[in-house]
């Protein structure tokens, strides 16, 4: 009884440093969209470019156009990706706990 709780205990913490490492993740790829919204690889400011959307060249158009297309979708979904991957990773924690508080011990 007391080895399979330390065991259950062992694999909860590692299950807590995953969740951990998906937090860093998220904060990272959040932080990236943030950074992706305002500077372009240029180091133009994109909402300069918004602010002066009217009196902008085509070539500014363009290149405007394709760091829009290019970044904002691919960051969109990585960060939803892995906000649903820490809602469902923080799910199964909360019924893996359930389980351990009814019976003492965890069967994984």
């Amino acid at each position: 009884q007391r080895i399979m709780r330390s065991v259950a205990l062992l694999r909860l913490q590692r299950h807590f440093f995953m969740l951990f490492v998906l937090f860093v993740v998220s904060f990272v790829v959040s932080a990236g969209n943030v950074w992706v919204k305002f500077i372009d690889i240029e180091g133009l400011s994109l909402l300069k470019l918004m602010v002066q959307s009217f009196d902008m060249s085509v070539e500014e158009t363009r290149e405007f156009f394709y760091i829009f297309i290019t970044f904002f979708p691919v960051w969109s979904i990585a960060i939803f990706a892995v906000h649903i991957l820490l809602v469902g990773y923080m799910t199964y924690l909360f019924f893996v706990l359930r389980k351990i508080t009814a019976k003492g011990r965890v069967a994984f």
